[in-house]
């Protein structure tokens, strides 16, 4: 009885010390591509925002904008497949779930934009009127909102990843 309860204890003080000295990860590595392209994402979005801000009728309006929203998208597409294809185990799970959240926040930027656009003048109507106005611009308060919105959403990200950095950078120290 006493060798088996011996063997026994010293499985598990063996089974403990196997398992102290493992490391455990609860999210993905670093991944540096990701964080390069949510920092490129950034700051085109905050170039887009301030262009924005400046901007009066014609030049305001969705049609002058139509490219940035589509490459945006893109770049978010292609940030969200990188992180789907990292979130082995479920581990990166919260950046991939950013990642979607900012596509979706920019996806309602475009249709908000898209939807006030005054529709296109017909032959018989007089356009200058509507050239002055700013019929078809998002409202200061408006741009203004969701640039605060998506600068904390890339903060949020980038955190994240310097984080990870971080934590990669100490494992990798020589002891």
């Amino acid at each position: 009885m006493r060798r088996s309860q011996f063997g026994m204890w010293a499985l598990i003080c063996v089974a403990f010390f196997a398992t102290a000295c493992t490391q455990v990860q609860f999210v993905s590595q670093y991944d540096q591509v990701t964080d390069e392209g949510v920092t490129a994402l950034q700051k085109k979005v905050s170039q887009h925002i301030s262009t924005l801000q400046g901007q009066v009728a014609p030049e305001c309006r969705y049609s002058h904008h139509k490219d940035f929203y589509l490459d945006a998208m893109s770049d978010v597409s292609v940030l969200i497949t990188r992180a789907e294809i990292l979130n082995v185990d479920d581990r990166n799970s919260q950046t991939l779930s950013q990642l979607r959240d900012v596509g979706e926040n920019l996806e309602d930027l475009r249709k908000l934009h898209e939807e006030i656009e005054p529709p296109p003048p017909t032959d018989d109507e007089d356009n200058e009127a509507d050239e002055d106005s700013n019929a078809g611009c998002l409202s200061t308060d408006a741009v203004e909102l969701t640039g605060n919105i998506m600068d904390t959403m890339f903060r949020a990200i980038l955190r994240l990843e310097i984080a990870k950095k971080r934590e990669l950078d100490s494992a990798n120290v020589p002891e």
